[in-house]
């Protein structure tokens, strides 16, 4: 580097200037031109006529001297080289070349300097110097045009080597002293391209010029090329020619990196820019730096870096999402070698664009999605960003920094309208440039279809429906009151929808969604409630055993699931009848028809229709009557009698013939008697017949036939009798009532014959099925129905009958037998005791008051009147007589009759009560001092007539000491069987003493047991009833939880099979002097319906049947249908014959678990099956 400062310095000084000599300075003269600087040239041919002058002006010389390459140069004597000085004036001295002496010598060739005005040695002289030189010389060879602008590439420069002197001569220039660029040789000036310069300070001055390309591997220069390292080092030679005497060099360096930068590494990067970095050289070896960038084989750009040490830098411009090859060399005077490339790509303008839900998917077209899009923090987004929904421009988006390289530009977008998808475009620009990603929030096709709701219970509705399009879920909205809005969600095709309000209609719809909601489904109305009543209830197709019943099905928000088409003749000995039939929610008609079958001819039928579901049944429609068409009877009267009625008379009777064989009204009898001597054909209106011509001791055949509209019927089974041989009817029938006993009594018949004296009585007895016990009449006794007890004792004239039903009207008949055969029958109907004073039997009796003038017999005590079956406390009627009266009669010998036998009247007691005679027909009761213990009990009234009588009034009373149990009932029995577990009540009330112990139980386990209760404190937990009719009426109350297995109360639970028997007890504390004890059972299947069996499905039905119990073991059937631990349905199946049923509204290839119970007041225990539906 300092050679070719040198170099240049000479060659700005050589020149020649204006003034000489200088008003300052030291200065060389020659031939009257001066030099001021160093470096000039003098060849010595020049110097031989005329010397060089060296002069200091204003200065006195002092020891001044030239010294050349040889040496001092002696002055004013001497030479040396060849060269003498010449001391002039002043500080002047002066060198030459005497021509005497030829030229210069070879060892004077050289620089010399002159020192004025002291000698050199002294410090601060000064000095000038100048080269004198024999033949040719090389003025300067230096370097031109080196580039200043380092991205230029490559590099062009020029070598400039200037000859002076001898004009004949060799020249070369080389790079390395090895490769030739240039060589020349005998040339004479101009002959080898040099270019002369005029008016030069020296003679014979040719500038050669070499052209220079630098790619930073190889020096050319036209052909010649030269690969080289670092600093490139250039050569020129001059010799004179062509004896070489005097051979000139001079060389001249070009300062080139000799390694590329090292660790060239991405910084950082946007989408425009990239910041790089690399390991800076020393200051020595470079200069500053050269960053080039391509893309494929395009440069992009080249940034020149100044300054060794600054080793980063970022480029700007750059394109988004493009790779660009970046380099980095070191420059000094030339460009060094590059780096490895390395590769780096500009982040995208956008670097995502995603959407969030914002806001729940059930708020349907106000929910919320945030739309985020990346981009780069290149850009203004306050600008540069906008937003395309749907082809429509949106600016309102807001934008956040999430580091320093990336911009969250979010968008809010709603679904509107529901079922469009929607296309949110991001758009940035940038440059000029548009750059723009999109997300499609996707919508639907269309909604649900089908959609349905089906009744589960009373808080809880499942809906499901069809979906014919992609769908990652499905919202559902339902509405109540046009007010409470309810949306859930859900990822399945079906939904339960709970804690419902009943007695609600409910408006459903239902959205499928993918990203955004559907449009709304058909929007499903359903009311969650019991059906309405079907309408236009009407018959058709009326036949002697069918009637078709037709009617209109509720509005289509009702959800219906079965209907119950109830039935119930005119015939008392049959049962109404319920036919369930099942049908699938949401009936797309609006009629329904169902056909009964299998009815009795020429009978009235009232019929009704009740639209049920889960929930209930609903209000029983406008029935609606029919009377199937007559047809002959079918069935003949029975229990053909003959009674003597005296000793000539004979009074045939017979039963009515069966109400379900009528098949139309009876308007008579044909009856014939007949023997192998005389037949009689006869006619008669009345279920009797009086005969007088009859032979006693004989024979005779009897038949009867009924005849109706359309013509008589079969006769009955001829029966023989012989006159006068049977006993006739037993007098005087009574009845004794309790809860589940009574007690019959009767007096021997009027007529018994002779020689055949009474071995047995028999008594019969059923319950009647329907109507008023006191206005039972000769149809409501079923001969057929009789159970029958036998008095094996014919002087016994009493009967104890038990396990009798509570609160129910039952029919008692007796008859004697002899020998040849039964007499009679004679009935009495009465009622098994009931739970209050107040409550009655059907609408039969009613509550007397003071003064009434009701002709029913009643019991009076203060005023008060009471009915059959009222409790007395003995302190009650101590001090008030009990009053038995029959309106409107005389009294004939009326009497009570308690437990310990009849109650004298008007003197003397039993058991201490005693009975008093009224006016009319009226006989008091009153006790004189506490009952004895044999007349705790029963106490029956007759009037006007004794209790033998039997056409007297008779009406019973409970006196009783201490405590007594009025009633053991069960309450809230479930009349829906669909509903699991059930739950009722056992009601125990006591009356009476108000201290006494209390426990009710079944089999051995207690669920309730409290002692020494006392009423006015209530410490047993009983319920005061305040309008008793009796003292201290307290109801015991206990809930009864039942499982299908275990019977529950609170914690205490027993494990139980078939009818559960109950018990109450209640004894008077602290003595236990009576001990009451009431059972209750309550009719419980005792085992589960057998062969359960599949016998056909579908892919939505299901039907199923088994093996019917018997009538006495189930009064019908409950089926549950549930699919993995859902209930999907519980239909109740009434009667125990029906034994099949057809499951509806299932989903296709699901497999339901089926179990079917039987019940009769519970449901008993289940058998199970597993079903699946077909596809």
């Amino acid at each position: 580097m300092l050679s070719l400062q040198v170099v240049v310095f000479l060659l700005s000084v050589s020149e020649v200037i204006s003034q000489c000599p200088p008003s300052s300075g030291i200065y060389l003269r020659h031939n009257g031109n001066c030099y001021t600087n160093n470096g000039s040239f003098f060849i010595d041919a020049t110097i031989r006529p005329t010397p060089i002058e060296c002069g200091l002006p204003d200065a006195t010389l002092n020891g001044g001297q030239w010294i050349g390459p040889n040496g001092e140069v002696p002055c004013d004597g001497g030479n040396n080289q060849n060269v003498q000085c010449t001391t002039g004036s002043a500080a002047n001295l002066s060198v030459h070349i005497n021509p005497a002496n030829g030229y210069l010598g070879a060892n004077g060739d050289g620089l010399y300097m002159c020192c004025l005005p002291t000698s050199c040695s002294t410090p601060g002289t000064n000095i000038i110097t100048t080269t004198i030189f024999r033949f040719a010389e090389i003025e300067s060879f230096t370097v031109a045009d080196l580039p200043s602008d380092m991205t230029v590439y490559p590099q062009e420069y020029k070598l400039n080597c200037t000859k002076i002197g001898h004009d004949t001569y060799d020249i070369s220039m080389s790079i390395g002293g090895s490769t030739t660029l240039a060589s020349y040789t005998g040339c004479n000036d101009n002959s080898c391209g040099g270019t002369e310069l005029s008016g030069a300070a020296v003679l014979d001055t040719v500038r050669y010029t070499f052209d220079i390309t630098w790619d930073g591997m190889t020096v050319s220069s036209g052909s010649i090329s030269q690969s080289t390292t670092g600093d490139q080092m250039y050569q020129c030679r001059v010799a004179d020619s062509p004896g070489g005497n005097e051979i000139r060099i001079r060389n001249v360096t070009i300062k080139v990196p000799a390694t590329a930068p090292s660790s060239l590494t991405e910084v950082n990067k946007t989408a425009t820019t990239i910041t790089v970095s690399w390991t800076a050289l020393d200051s020595s070896d470079a200069d500053g730096y050269v960053v080039n960038v391509t893309s494929d084989t395009d440069t992009v750009q080249t940034v020149q870096v100044e300054g060794s040490s600054n080793n980063t830098i970022t480029l700007n411009g750059l394109r988004a999402v493009a790779t660009y090859s970046i380099t980095v060399r070191a420059y000094q005077q030339l460009l060094g070698p590059a780096s490895s490339a390395i590769s780096v790509q500009t982040l995208p303008v956008i670097n995502s664009i995603n959407w969030t839900l914002v806001s729940s998917i059930t708020q349907l077209n106000n929910t919320q999605y945030r739309i985020d899009c990346l981009t780069t923090t290149d850009i203004n987004p306050s600008t540069d960003v906008y937003w395309l929904v749907n082809g429509v421009m949106k600016n309102s988006s807001i934008y956040t920094s999430i580091d320093a390289l990336t911009y969250n530009n979010t968008l809010l977008v709603y679904p509107d309208p529901l079922g469009v998808s929607v296309n949110v475009t991001c758009i940035v620009m940038i440059g000029g440039v548009n750059y723009s990603q999109s997300v499609i929030l996707h919508a639907p096709s269309g909604p649900p279809n089908n959609v349905r709701g089906f009744i589960l219970n009373v808080t809880s509705i499942k809906v499901n429906w069809t979906s014919s399009s992609e769908t990652n879920g499905y919202v559902i909205e339902y509405t109540t009151g046009g007010v409470t809005r309810n949306v859930v969600s859900t990822s399945e095709d079906e939904i339960v929808l709970s804690d419902l309000s009943p007695m609600s209609t409910y408006t459903i719809s239902v959205y499928s969604y993918i990203d955004l909601p559907s449009v709304n489904s058909t929007i499903t109305v359903l009311r969650f409630d019991v059906p309405s009543p079907v309408t236009s209830l009407s018959v058709s197709n009326v036949s002697t055993t069918g009637i078709t019943v037709n009617w209109t099905i509720p509005s289509s928000d009702n959800y219906v699931t079965y209907y119950t088409i109830s039935y119930a003749s005119s015939c008392a000995q049959l049962s109404s009848v319920n036919e369930t039939v099942s049908v699938g929610p949401h009936q797309s008609t609006t009629t329904y028809s169902y056909t009964l079958i299998g009815l009795y001819s020429g009978m009235n039928y009232t019929i009704t229709v009740r639209a049920g579901n889960v929930l209930g049944g609903s209000e029983l429609s406008m029935s609606t009557s029919a009377q199937t068409e007559a047809m002959i009877p079918s069935g003949w009267p029975s229990s053909i009698q003959v009674l003597q009625v005296n000793s000539t008379a004979n009074r045939f009777t017979w039963n009515e013939v069966n109400c379900f064989q009528r098949n139309g009204l009876i308007t008579g009898y044909t009856v014939i008697i007949s023997n192998s001597s005389i037949t009689y054909n006869l006619i008669s209106t009345e279920r009797y017949i009086i005969l007088n011509d009859l032979v006693f001791g004989t024979e005779y055949n009897i038949s009867v036939a009924a005849v109706n509209s359309v013509g008589r019927g079969p006769f009955s089974d001829p029966i023989v009798v012989e006159i006068g041989i049977v006993p006739g009817p037993v007098g005087s029938v009574s009845s004794i009532m309790d809860t589940t006993w009574a007690v019959i009594s009767w007096s021997v018949p009027s007529y018994i014959p002779s020689d055949y004296p009474i071995i047995t009585y028999e008594i019969g007895y059923h319950i009647l099925q329907s109507g008023c016990c006191p206005m039972v009449d000769d149809d409501d006794i079923d001969i057929q129905m009789l159970r029958f007890f036998n008095s094996t004792n014919g002087n016994t004239f009493t009967a104890r009958i038990n396990n009798l039903d509570a609160m129910s009207c039952h029919i008692f008949g007796v008859r004697a037998y002899i020998d040849r055969g039964p007499g009679g029958w004679v009935f009495i109907a009465n009622e098994t005791l009931i739970s209050t004073q107040f409550v009655t039997l059907t609408t039969c009796t009613c509550t007397q008051e003071v003064g009434s003038t009701s002709t029913g017999i009643y019991l009076r005590h203060i005023g008060n009147c009471y009915t059959n079956g009222s409790y007395f406390t003995d302190a009650g009627i101590l001090s008030n007589a009990l009053e038995c009266t029959l309106p409107g009669a005389t009294l004939d010998d009326g009497e009570w009759i308690g437990p310990n036998g009849e109650v004298p009247c008007d003197g003397g007691n039993n058991q201490n009560l005693q009975c008093t005679t009224g006016s009319g027909a009226n006989l008091s009761i009153q006790a004189t001092t506490f009952p004895g213990a044999a007349g705790d009990g029963w106490y029956k009234c007759c009037l006007p007539t004794n209790c033998s009588d039997p056409n007297t009034n008779i009406i019973f009373a409970n006196i009783f000491s201490f405590a007594q149990i009025e009633s053991f009932t069960v309450a809230d029995l479930p009349s829906d069987m669909t509903v699991y577990p059930q739950e009722y009540k056992l009601n125990c009330t006591k009356i009476g003493f108000n201290r006494y112990d209390f426990s009710m139980s079944i089999g051995s386990t207690a669920l309730a047991d409290h002692t020494n209760c006392f009423d006015p404190n209530n410490n047993c937990g009983g319920t005061a009833v305040l309008n008793g009719a009796v003292v201290n009426t307290v109801r015991y109350t206990v809930t009864i939880t039942w499982d299908g297995m275990n019977v529950s109360s609170g914690s205490i639970s027993q494990s139980t099979t078939g009818d559960q028997m109950y018990q109450c007890r209640v004894a008077d504390h602290p003595d236990s002097i009576h001990i009451r004890i009431r059972n209750v059972t309550i009719k419980v299947p005792a085992t589960a319906p057998s062969s359960l069996t599949e016998v056909s499905k579908t892919t939505t039905t299901i039907t199923v049947s088994w093996t019917a119990l018997d009538s006495s073991d189930a009064d019908g059937y409950v089926v549950n249908v549930t699919s993995d631990t859902d209930t999907v349905q519980t239909v109740q199946v009434e009667g125990s014959s029906n034994n099949t049923i057809t499951l509806n509204g299932l989903r296709e290839l699901t497999t339901y678990s089926i179990t079917v119970r039987a019940y009769q007041q519970l449901l008993g225990p289940a058998s199970t099956i597993s079903v699946q539906t077909l596809p």
